[in-house]
């Protein structure tokens, strides 16, 4: 894209307080300028600049990442690194802005819960598509873009030569060959020392071995006891006769068999110990039997005494309830006559009350007549407003109406008017495109040459002529593409080379990685879900060639570029036809502009007459309707004499209304008296309902009442007399009932003696003795019951159990026998089976021999792939760093009298590759180290030659500008003038854009001298304070 930048926005970071604005253009702000000098003492913001350009791009800023001291600091620190501390807000900003206004807007990290510092990567705000390339440069953009202070100085001085291979990689290495070389010392490296891992296990697994001896004749001893034991109990156990392929099955097989032999002889041991008990406690179970017997009697005894004292306290119950009903019976009988008082009040209360209800019924009925004639008067009313709201709707239809009318009329006047002028500017527009129609023949005819350029001298531009310069331009990049084609086919070769081995060292991780059956790849490390799948990648990275495609690419598009230039050179006369041509498109767009703004015009001036047409249609529409009804639109007169005939209407309606609503006042009066007469019936109703409820709650007749009920005595027809009579005879028989139960008590109590909670006491206790005597021969039953079975007789248990007690013993001396013979085949078998393992450790040894040599072969493989990557890298290096353009630099620059060239020399030895830069004179002859016999100030420039070299020489970036931070602080007069010259030729002759630093205010008022901007586009910017902007 190569943009330059037109703004660079810094707010709230580092030195910067608030928000400034670095705008970079000129000539007011319609150009941007090539060349930006930003001037300030020490401390006032200017490497904070730099900061923010840096880490908005990168993520990082490289002074705060030098080294393990500085690492340390920035971790330890809890506060704010990017975003400015003394300010309030929450997060530091960063805005670039290109030449086409697009925008990369980048923000610091919020600190939030247990985050540290802010030093990370920001938050993209804005980022516009065009610009987003940016993000594929982060590790190139220091070394295309950036030239910082710091590792200008301190490359020569401090960097070692191993130091610098590294450091210059970035510039020549896009291809990633370094990381290759890496790649193959990373895995040499790991072949070897598994090579000598591998030599030490092999030696102690020898040593080991010397220990053991092995007894062939054992084996055989083994498989004797186990086919004798076979025979002996019945079933096969070798399969195969092999007892050391079986080992393993035998020795599960055996173990089984030992703990299920002990498992028997432990249960037979435990049934002799059962029965033994058994025996002894058979006399203890027949004594049990007889008093259990005993015991049942008396419970049986017992229980005869116990009903007759339950028959004596159902008696004594039953009598104290007929005391209690006889004398609940002679009090009612006192309280009757009460009770039958309060029933005739009751009676005579409800007559009254159905005299009322009548009164009330005679009322409703009123009531309801006058009812329904307001409800015809209020259909009435209702009506009437109904017509008066129709009329009003009609005069206010009729009003809206006139006024459109009036409205209408007004609107065709006043598009007539605008009609008329818009047809005057319309015949001037069509004078404008006779002239625009002129122009475009005049260029017509001379590019037909039927005129010459004199006829159109008036309107084309100086520009035409000057085109004749670029000629000489696209032959000077003939040259270079020539060149250039060249060093690719050069380079296509080296890599083909390179290739092979490459696929070489592919093929020896692929092996490492099948051998080993790993996840993680020994070349870059990075793990993978399984090996299958890192073998894949493997294959897939065998097969790519991706830079060799990119070469070829290359080379055709410089051919096809090639082409293009000698067609161009040969051609200049038809550039110059395109210049013209684009004046005549010019005029030819300005033609067909006007003649859009005619046609817009036309359709406006069409419009307008379709409103004109659309009102008139409109005022005729409403004449032809109001016609109908008898009224002129278009007459005001007839308008409101049509309103006078709506108001009288009106009038009229609202006076029956009157009458109606006065009519309808009476009867509501009226209703109103009939309401009072239903209210007191229904007072007096309410008033006879409590006086019955309140005799209904009295005590005596709640009580008489609810006697009477449960005893089923009661009937509604019974007179006072009668129900006294009744309730007196019921006392009679009560009395009659109470004598007869206490014959029946006197009778029951002679035949017991003592208290009924003494023989509840004796039964109880004879309950328990036997219910425990019950549980023990139960369970004495059972437990023979599991050891011998069902038996038909007591007098059977004991010779049972001592026939079994003499078969247990002797099935406890076979189970003995065989344990022990069980156990010696298992000893047998565990020292076979450390024999075997002998035998296995003596073959795995032998495959881990055979390992030993396969690693020699591949450390071979690979030592002759790492010789031939680094002599390609050596070759590529000293190829790259010999060019003219860095010698160019340095001379322009002159630094020193004699020693005014540079050579870079990239060597190999055991440790690496090694970068020694020399400076020499003319003849080649006496070079020397820069850093030993240069001062401070040639050094730091030959660092910034150096540089500048990879910077120039890098043309496919996102941005077009070169930062260069504080980087003169050497150089003396002449050299800064020599740097000046420098400057100029890098924003003139190569289109380069340069934003740079300085602390020195005679340097940046030799720039303003020297690079004027009134004849030159640059710009000048102060800060007047710490991340202030003057």
């Amino acid at each position: 894209m190569n943009k330059k930048i037109k703004e660079i926005d810094i707010g709230n970071f580092r030195a910067y307080k608030d928000l400034q604005r670095f705008n970079f253009t000129y000539d007011n702000g319609r150009k941007i300028a090539d060349l930006v000098a930003i001037y300030a003492p020490n401390g006032y913001g200017k490497t904070s600049f730099f900061d923010a350009i840096e880490w908005a791009v990168t993520d990082k800023i490289g002074r705060l990442e030098g080294g393990k001291p500085v690492e340390e600091e920035r971790k330890s620190e809890k506060d704010y690194i990017l975003k400015n501390k003394d300010v309030d807000a929450e997060f530091g900003t960063v805005k670039i802005v290109d030449e086409d206004n697009h925008i990369l807007h980048i923000c610091t990290k919020k600190k939030s819960g247990k985050m540290k510092g802010d030093y990370r990567p920001g938050e993209p705000v804005s980022i516009s598509k065009e610009l987003q390339t940016i993000w594929d440069e982060k590790d190139t953009f220091c070394t295309t873009n950036l030239l910082a202070h710091d590792k200008i100085t301190s490359f020569l001085q401090r960097y070692t030569a191993e130091d610098k291979t590294n450091e210059l990689r970035v510039m020549w290495d896009e291809n990633n060959y370094s990381e290759i070389l890496n790649n193959i010392t990373e895995l040499y490296s790991e072949i070897d020392k598994r090579k000598k891992q591998l030599t030490l296990d092999i030696s102690k697994e020898e040593k080991e071995l010397k220990k053991y001896s092995y007894e062939n004749s054992q084996s055989e001893k083994i498989k004797e006891l186990i086919l004798n034991y076979e025979k002996n109990y019945g079933f096969q156990v070798l399969q195969n006769n092999a007892i050391f392929s079986e080992i393993d099955e035998l020795l599960r097989e055996f173990d089984n068999l030992y703990e299920k032999t002990q498992k028997d002889k432990h249960k037979t041991e435990v049934d002799v110990n059962v029965n033994d008990i058994l025996l002894k406690d058979y006399s203890i179970y027949m004594c049990n039997k007889k008093n259990l017997q005993l015991k049942l009697q008396m419970k049986s005894e017992g229980e005869k005494a116990l009903l007759i004292w339950e028959n004596i306290e159902k008696g004594v119950q039953k009598r104290n309830n007929m005391l209690k009903k006889s004398q609940e019976f002679s009090d009612i009988l006192g309280k009757i006559s009460v009770f039958y008082e309060c029933k005739t009040k009751m009676e005579r209360n409800i007559k009254n009350m159905e005299c009322v209800e009548k009164e009330l019924i005679n009322s409703q009925k009123q009531r309801l007549d006058i009812t329904e004639k307001i409800q015809e008067l209020e259909d009435k009313l209702k009506k009437g407003n109904e017509v008066i709201g129709e009329q009003q709707i009609v005069n206010r239809e009729l009003q809206e109406n006139f006024y459109k009318y009036e409205k209408s009329k007004l609107q065709i006047q006043k598009y007539k008017k605008l009609v008329i002028k818009a047809k005057y500017i319309l015949e001037e527009r069509q004078k404008r495109i006779m002239e625009y129609s002129l122009y475009i023949s005049r260029i017509e005819a001379f590019r037909e040459k039927k005129t010459d350029i004199d006829s159109i001298r008036d309107i084309i531009s100086e520009q035409i002529i000057s085109n004749y310069d670029f000629t000489n331009k696209l032959i000077a990049e003939k040259t270079l593409l020539i060149e250039n084609i060249e060093a690719l086919e050069k380079s296509k070769r080296n890599i083909a080379k390179l290739l092979d081995k490459i696929q070489q060292l592919l093929i020896q991780g692929k092996d490492i990685v099948v051998e080993r059956n790993q996840n993680e790849c020994p070349l870059c490390h990075m793990k993978y879900n399984d090996c299958e799948e890192l073998l894949g990648k493997i294959s897939e990275n065998a097969n790519e060639n991706k830079e060799l495609l990119e070469i070829d690419s290359q080379l055709k598009k410089n051919m096809v570029r090639k082409e293009e230039l000698e067609v161009k050179i040969k051609e200049v006369e038809q550039e110059i036809d395109i210049q013209i041509v684009a004046i005549h498109t010019r005029y030819k767009k300005q033609y067909t502009t006007e003649m859009e703004k005619t046609t817009r015009l036309q359709e406006i001036i069409t419009s307008w007459e379709s409103m004109v047409d659309s009102a008139e249609s409109i005022c005729k529409n409403l004449v032809v309707s109001y016609l109908e009804k008898g009224v002129d639109i278009s007459v005001k007169d007839s308008v409101e004499n049509k309103e006078k005939e709506i108001n009288k209407e009106i009038t009229f309606v609202k006076k029956n209304i009157e009458f109606w609503q006065a009519e309808n006042e009476n009867h509501k009066k009226k209703l109103d008296l009939i309401n009072k007469s239903i209210r007191d019936c229904n007072l007096r109703i309410l008033e006879i309902k409590e006086e019955n409820s309140n005799i209904k709650v009295e005590p005596i007749f709640l009580e008489v009442g609810k006697f009477l009920e449960e005893s089923d005595l009661y009937k509604s027809e019974f007179s006072y007399e009668e129900m006294k009579e009744v309730i007196e005879n019921q006392c009679k028989m009560l009395s009659e009932q109470l004598s007869e139960i206490e014959k029946q008590l006197v009778d029951n109590q002679s035949k017991v003696t003592g208290k009924k909670e003494e023989f509840e006491l004796k039964l109880e206790s004879l309950l328990k003795e036997i219910n425990e005597l019950q549980v023990n021969i139960d369970s004495y039953l059972l437990r023979c019951k599991s050891a011998i079975g069902e038996v038909e007789s007591d007098e059977r248990i004991a010779p049972i159990i001592e026939q079994l007690n003499t078969d247990l013993k002797e099935k406890i001396k076979e189970l003995c026998e065989r344990s022990e013979k069980e156990d010696n085949i298992l000893l047998g078998l565990r020292n076979l089976k450390e024999q075997k393992m002998w035998l296995d450790r003596k073959e795995s040894c032998q495959k881990q021999k055979e390992r030993l040599e396969l690693l020699d072969k591949r450390l071979e493989k690979l030592g002759e792939s790492k010789n031939y990557v680094e002599e390609f890298i050596v070759e590529r290096t000293n190829e790259y760093f010999n060019s003219d353009i860095i010698n160019q630099i340095y001379n322009k620059i002159d630094p020193h009298p004699t020693m005014k060239h540079i050579k870079f020399i990239t060597s190999k030895d055991k440790k690496g590759l090694k970068t020694h830069i020399y400076t020499y004179d003319d003849s080649e002859e006496n070079m020397m180290s820069p850093v030993l016999y240069l001062s401070s100030a040639q050094v730091n420039i030959l660092s910034l030659c150096i540089f500048l070299s990879k910077v120039l020489s890098e043309k496919n970036t996102t941005f077009n500008t070169i930062f260069m931070d504080d980087p003169i602080q050497h150089l003396d007069g002449i050299n800064l003038l020599a740097f000046i010259d420098l400057l100029r030729t890098i924003t003139t002759e190569m289109g380069r854009q340069i934003i740079i630093s300085t602390h020195n205010e005679h340097f940046y008022e030799l720039l303003k001298v020297k690079m004027d901007a009134d004849y030159y586009p640059s710009k000048f910017i102060e800060l007047g304070s710490a991340g202030v902007i003057k």
